[in-house]
C-alpha cells in the first residue's frame, strides 16, 4: 500500500473480501478504429457515409458520465489541496527545520485515542453484523477514526488560512446531469407542494442501507422545513423476500391517511430485520391504520400496478440499488450523509 498523501486519503470499505482478478482471455477480434482530431466538435466518429455524433454517444450514460468526470475532478482537487496544505507549511514561521509531516502533527493535529465505546457505536450506527465484528475489524475503525480527526484539523486548519482569501480555482467542476422523475398523486410524500427543492427517494424497508438513509432524510427534512419536499417512491429487491409486500402496505397505508404511512414507515424501517408474513400486519395495526380497510385494499391488490410504475421509473432514471435519490433531478447514491445533500439542497436554494 502506498503511503497516504497529506489530503484526501482513500476511506475503504471495512467489510470485503479480497480482490478477485479475472483470469487472462484471448484477445477478441474487434473493428479496425483510426484515432484523429476533428474540426468538428459534434462529430464522433465516422465510417464511409455514416457519421456518429457525440450526443449520439453520450445518449442514456450522462450519469455514468458525469461519475468518472467528477471522480476525476475529485482527484485533482485533492492534488490541488496537498499542493496548496504545502506550500502554506513552507511559508509558515514556525515550520523552519521541520518537514511537513512534523509540522502538521506538532501545531495542527491534535489526535485523542478512540475509545472503545466510539468504536462500538461505529459499528452499531453502521449495522455491521455481529458474526463479523473481530479485534482485526476494530483495529481499522480505529485506524479511520483517527484519520477522520487527523482530515478534519487539516481541513479546518485550510479554512482558516483561506477564510480572508479564498482560493481561486480554475479547473472546470462538471455538472451532473438532471432527470425527470414523474410524480402522481398515489405517491407517498411529505413537505410543502410548492417546496422549491423535491427529494424522490428508492428505497424498499429490507435494505439497511435504506433504514440508514432514513435517519439522514429526517434531518433533512428538519433542517430545512418548508423548503423541501419528500416522495417516497418503492424499488423492492428480489432478493429481499418481503420487500414487495411490504411497500404494498405502505401504499394501502397511504390510502388511509399520510400521516399514517410515514408512522408505518418509521416502524418497519426500526423493525427491518423483523419484516415477514406475520410482522407487517402486526406493524400495520400499531401504526393505527383501520385493518378491516387494509385488508381489504391488500386483498385487492389495487397498489402492484403502481409498485410496478415506480420500479419502471427508477430502471429508466439509471437506478440499480437502494437507496436513490434525486434532488431536484440531480442522483444521489446510497446512504450518504448529511453534508452530501446540503451541498446540492444549498447550491439550488441560492439560485
Amino acid at each position: 500500500m502506498k503511503k497516504s498523501t497529506l489530503i484526501g486519503l482513500a476511506l475503504l470499505p471495512f467489510i470485503g473480501g479480497m480482490m478477485v482478478l479475472p483470469c487472462p482471455q484471448p484477445a477478441a477480434a474487434e473493428a479496425n478504429f483510426i484515432y484523429k482530431r476533428s474540426t468538428d466538435q459534434n462529430l464522433a466518429a465516422k465510417f464511409k457515409n455514416i457519421s456518429i455524433s457525440t450526443e449520439e454517444v453520450g445518449k442514456n450514460i450522462q450519469q455514468e458520465l458525469f461519475d468518472a468526470e467528477k471522480k476525476a475532478f475529485d482527484l485533482k482537487m485533492n492534488q490541488l489541496k496537498s499542493i496548496l496544505l504545502e506550500r502554506l507549511i513552507k511559508e509558515d514561521p514556525r515550520s523552519e527545520g521541520l518537514g511537513s509531516e512534523a509540522f502538521l502533527q506538532k501545531y495542527i493535529i491534535k489526535v485523542q485515542e478512540p475509545s472503545e465505546k466510539e468504536i462500538t457505536d461505529f459499528i452499531l450506527e453502521r449495522k455491521v453484523p455481529q458474526n463479523q465484528v473481530n479485534q482485526q475489524l476494530r483495529d481499522r475503525i480505529k485506524a479511520y477514526l483517527i484519520d477522520l480527526q487527523r482530515k478534519s484539523a487539516i481541513d479546518l486548519w485550510l479554512e482558516q488560512a483561506t477564510r480572508e482569501n479564498p482560493v481561486e480555482v480554475y479547473l472546470t467542476q462538471p455538472e451532473a446531469p438532471k432527470v425527470e422523475i414523474p410524480v402522481t398523486k398515489e405517491d407517498q410524500s411529505k413537505g410543502a407542494l410548492d417546496a422549491k427543492v423535491t427529494i424522490v427517494e428508492f428505497s424498499e424497508f429490507q435494505c439497511p442501507y435504506c433504514s440508514r438513509a432514513a435517519v439522514t432524510i429526517a434531518e433533512v427534512l428538519e433542517k430545512y422545513g418548508d423548503q423541501v419536499r419528500l416522495i417516497f417512491k418503492n424499488f423492492p429487491l428480489p432478493s429481499h423476500e418481503y420487500a414487495r409486500m411490504a411497500a404494498e402496505y405502505g401504499l394501502c397505508a397511504n390510502d388511509q391517511s399520510s400521516e399514517k404511512f410515514w408512522k408505518l414507515h418509521d416502524i418497519m424501517f426500526e423493525n427491518q430485520t423483523l419484516l415477514a408474513e406475520s410482522t407487517i400486519p402486526e406493524f400495520a395495526e400499531k401504526a393505527g391504520l383501520d385493518m378491516e380497510i387494509l385488508k381489504s385494499c391488500i386483498d385487492s391488490g389495487r397498489f402492484k400496478d403502481k409498485i410496478d410504475l415506480d420500479l419502471a421509473d427508477g430502471n429508466r432514471a439509471g437506478v440499480n440499488s437502494t437507496p436513490t435519490f434525486f434532488i431536484n433531478g440531480i442522483m444521489v447514491k446510497g446512504a450518504q450523509p448529511l453534508e452530501e445533500f446540503s451541498a446540492i439542497i444549498d447550491k439550488t436554494l441560492q439560485k
